[in-house]
């Protein structure tokens, strides 16, 4: 699959059967969490924008996130809280 592949959603569902579809979330069988630890943040601006980010996060590889982030337009980012 090319990572720079952009879908419509009908396209992405077809593609992905194994996706729930519903609108609750995995955050139970990912981590058996007690409480949210993570968040997604978005850029639904025509400019690039930069987030700050207060305490430490981990990205989805597990690479250290501190500071802030940049996303570019209409991009986004899930970070999870590091040390829960």
């Amino acid at each position: 699959m090319n990572p720079a592949r952009q879908f419509t959603i009908k396209e992405w569902t077809e593609q992905f059967k194994w996706a729930d579809k519903t609108v609750k979330t995995d955050l139970q069988k990912i981590s058996d969490a007690k409480e949210d630890n993570s968040e997604i943040f978005i850029n639904d601006t025509e400019v690039t924008k930069t987030i700050q980010l207060s305490g430490k996060w981990r990205d989805l590889e597990g690479k250290p996130m501190t500071g802030s982030i940049t996303l570019e337009p209409y991009t986004s980012r899930i970070l999870i809280k590091d040390g829960m």
